[in-house]
């Protein structure tokens, strides 16, 4: 089996491994500078369902697609191999690897060398906190876990204890490959509440210094995802922090969620009271990414219903300026902007006992779950996420877009998007920012001078009724 630093696998795991030479790409991207952090719009992708065929250099058509919306930055789900054709990328166990399906090395670099082109940032989304099931038995991973700590996976990756030096350099060694090899703007982090690490220094300030040491001419961000309320990886590392950029703040989904479809079942619990919503959009920050819908809120749904198919259109283009035009960064999944008829189920390619297991815990999961609530797409209830069906779903319909209704809902993308970055000292994540709200009418006063809560040069007003549902834009 090949060692995990591998770096091609053409076949897969269990095929050979071959050389990756990434100095002999041609690189065009020697002007290229990301739009500064704090006015970034991000946009997250799956390359194997972006396109029809799955793949990087596919996806390069599409690319136009994004400019004309308005995002800087994609953020592209894991690219590292793991077991099968098709899947999210979150099981992946040899990080250095570009999974076969997607591509060699060199159609990735043309991809991101493509983004640039087009004035477009690439962030990276890297796994560290577990290992896929598939592959990981290989003796060369054997440092790789330790009994030391547990996460939902099972062992924990091995952060501290004998051996793990090995460990943390394979960690370093491959966030730094995607940043200097791949030309990456940044990674997003997944998960690292469940990278479990009592060493002196944490593998994520070591990582951030690291990546800080480079020297890079250009802005590399890192963002972590993090179910925890502590904000000690955002901080700097001069004050006991990690050193990192940005973290994904679901918190304001779920409060826009929760109150929009009455859910109250797993993490919408504590959910459903509208002043929560304003409670989150005050806390906004530019270390903050927030979104409406992403592989999460989507994916991890029964039937993997986007937002407008289990509230409506109307309902989300209203809440859509909380996102759009409020004090964090925002990010959209792909297909949102023009309400993709497509779901986004999970899926992976995986037989036998493994693929028995997912079934059976995909059904127990979902038990409260009744077969006849599921939409067109599923007539027969839950997808099978181990058929290939589950995972075709999910290809984009991009022909959808020029179909009136779709049409109107990207225009209404574009344009709030336009407004954001158009006035970023209004609308950016370090503008001001004051909310106001009275039940379920929430108003953000953009802009001026911060604790401003008046009309003025400089200063826009957003007021979102979500139970009209109605918005009103003013001042700009």
């Amino acid at each position: 089996m090949p060692a995990p630093d591998v770096r091609w696998l053409p076949e897969g795991i269990g095929g050979p491994a071959l050389e990756d030479n990434p100095a002999a790409f041609e690189w065009t991207d020697d002007g290229f500078r990301p739009e500064p952090w704090p006015h970034a719009v991000l946009y997250e992708l799956h390359l194997g369902t972006f396109s029809p065929s799955g793949t990087a250099v596919a996806a390069i058509d599409h690319l136009d697609h994004l400019v004309e919306l308005g995002v800087t930055h994609v953020e592209v789900m894991p690219l590292g191999t793991y077991g099968g054709r098709w899947g999210w990328g979150y099981d992946g166990v040899y990080w250095s690897a570009p999974q076969h399906t997607y591509g060699s090395p060199n159609d990735l670099r043309a991809f991101v060398d493509a983004c640039h082109a087009r004035g477009l940032g690439v962030i990276v989304d890297v796994v560290y906190n577990h290992l896929g099931p598939v592959g990981a038995d290989d003796p060369g991973f054997e440092p790789f876990l330790t009994d030391a700590h547990h996460t939902p996976w099972g062992k924990a990756i091995n952060l501290d204890g004998p051996g793990s030096r090995v460990v943390r350099d394979r960690i370093v060694d491959d966030a730094t490959m995607w940043i200097v090899d791949y030309h990456a703007d940044g990674l997003r982090l997944d998960a690292i509440h469940a990278l479990v690490d009592d060493s002196p220094e944490h593998l994520l300030a070591e990582l951030s210094r690291t990546v800080e040491g480079l020297g890079l001419d250009r802005e590399v961000v890192l963002i972590d995802e993090d179910e925890r309320p502590d904000s000690t990886p955002v901080r700097p590392r001069t004050d006991g922090g990690y050193g990192l950029t940005a973290k994904w703040a679901d918190e304001l989904h779920h409060a826009v969620h929760a109150y929009l479809t009455g859910e109250r079942h797993a993490y919408y619990e504590p959910y459903g009271d509208p002043e929560l919503i304003g409670k989150e959009l005050a806390s906004g920050a530019p270390w903050k990414v927030v979104s409406l819908q992403n592989h999460d809120q989507v994916g991890n749904r029964p039937f993997a219903d986007r937002l407008h198919q289990t509230t409506s259109i109307e309902t989300v283009l209203t809440v859509l300026p909380l996102f759009l035009l409020g004090p964090s960064v925002p990010m959209l999944f792909q297909g949102e902007e023009w309400a993709a008829s497509t779901p986004f189920p999970y899926f992976a390619d995986h037989h036998g006992e493994l693929a028995g297991a997912i079934r059976e815990g995909r059904a127990r999961e979902f038990a409260w779950v009744a077969a006849e609530d599921g939409p067109p797409s599923f007539p027969n209830g839950l997808p099978d996420a181990t058929a290939e069906s589950t995972y075709r779903s999910a290809l984009l319909r991009w022909g959808e877009i020029a179909a009136p209704e779709h049409a109107a809902v990207l225009d209404r993308y574009r344009e709030l998007i336009a407004l954001r970055r158009s006035l970023p000292h209004v609308f950016g994540a370090d503008a001001p920012c004051v909310i106001d709200q009275e039940g379920a009418v929430i108003t953000m006063r953009r802009g001026g001078s911060a604790g401003d809560r008046g009309e003025g040069p400089g200063v826009a007003t957003v007021v979102c009724d979500l139970d009209a549902p109605r918005v009103t834009i003013t001042g700009v």
